[in-house]
């Protein structure tokens, strides 16, 4: 880190405290610029206290004019707004993913920052998992042969301690999983694959409002990818590429090795520079964000990654099918309304 910017924090809910708050911690120098936003003064404090100092505000255009780089961490539904705000003050941004609702609304955003010349990077963490980065490295080279699919599952019982209800109901806009979890799923399988996928089949458990459940169906160039989404219960929370040559599989949650099955025979990679702690991806990021400000660094993950996915998102949404629910159906037809 060249030198210390001085930062904002614009929302101080579970995301900014759990992730945010222990790389900001670890970095001293960076705390007598910092300023913790939110219109609950109190949170703001408590995050404070977390970090270990930066000042508190519950405003955002008091602080757009005294401040070098904000960390957004607010709702999703709100992303577009402030960060619209802040790019148009000349302001970089690391936006929390997804970065913003819909597709159009992340375009927008986009172009905004090209047309200032702002730097806008999003917190699509999974793509630094070492794991996730030798896939993209196998497929890229060509070791894997020609793909023949793609299987990917990632549920457990949803128990994230939410500051709002900013994930349910109106307040997501009635998305759920899909742009929760599926912004880092689709957007790891569309920097994989190098594609923006067509839409086979997109059902969910959504009956008008928030889905929690989802199987959805993608072709990237005839390679058929398959997904599973869940609030609800675990799931096998592994992924699998399968090619002509050799199939690489791993469990989403090892981010240090991966299994690449070839000629009948596994091997277990060991990969290089692991990380022994999920917290140290928000140092990495954290170092990144103050590289861009101060230094002009390119982000890891720009606003114009992440767009495919959005686009692919979006494109679900559109064609979005009720998943059978034999269960439920039956259920309704003997209580009475």
């Amino acid at each position: 880190m060249k030198s210390a910017p001085r930062l904002a924090v614009i929302g101080c809910g579970a995301i900014a405290e759990r992730f945010h708050a222990p790389a900001l911690a670890k970095q001293p120098a960076l705390l007598p610029g910092l300023v913790l936003v939110d219109p609950d003064a109190g949170r703001a404090q408590s995050l404070s206290s977390a970090c270990g100092g930066g000042s508190v505000a519950t405003d955002l255009a008091s602080v757009t004019g005294t401040i070098d780089g904000a960390i957004v961490t607010a709702p999703h539904a709100l992303h577009h707004r402030i960060i619209t705000q802040l790019l148009q003050a000349g302001v970089p941004v690391l936006s929390e993913k997804p970065l913003a609702g819909t597709f159009a609304e992340a375009s927008e955003l986009v172009v905004l920052a090209e047309q200032r010349g702002v730097p806008l990077a999003v917190n699509n963490t999974r793509r630094l998992y070492p794991s996730h980065r030798r896939v993209r490295e196998l497929v890229e080279a060509g070791s894997l042969g020609a793909l023949r699919r793609v299987t990917f599952e990632d549920g457990a019982k949803f128990d994230w301690p939410l500051a709002s209800p900013s994930l349910f109901g109106a307040a997501s806009g009635g998305r759920g999983i899909l742009l929760d979890i599926g912004a880092h799923v689709v957007d790891l399988l569309c920097w994989w694959l190098g594609a923006t996928p067509e839409v086979a089949q997109y059902g969910d458990d959504s009956r008008g409002g928030t889905e929690a459940y989802v199987e959805l169906g993608l072709s990237f160039s005839r390679v058929p990818a398959t997904v599973r989404l869940s609030w609800l219960d675990n799931l096998r929370n592994t992924f699998s590429l399968e090619g002509e040559r050799a199939t690489v599989s791993g469990a989403i949650y090892d981010w240090n090795n991966l299994t690449v099955r070839e000629n009948g025979r596994s091997t277990v990679l060991k990969l290089p520079g692991a990380i022994d702690a999920y917290p140290k991806f928000a140092e990495e990021l954290l170092r990144n964000f103050c590289d861009v400000v101060s230094a002009g660094a390119r982000p890891l993950v720009t606003g114009a990654d992440v767009l495919p996915s959005l686009a692919t998102i979006d494109a679900c949404y559109a064609r979005r099918t009720r998943l059978e629910m034999p269960w439920y159906d039956a259920w309704t037809r003997v209580v009475p309304a």
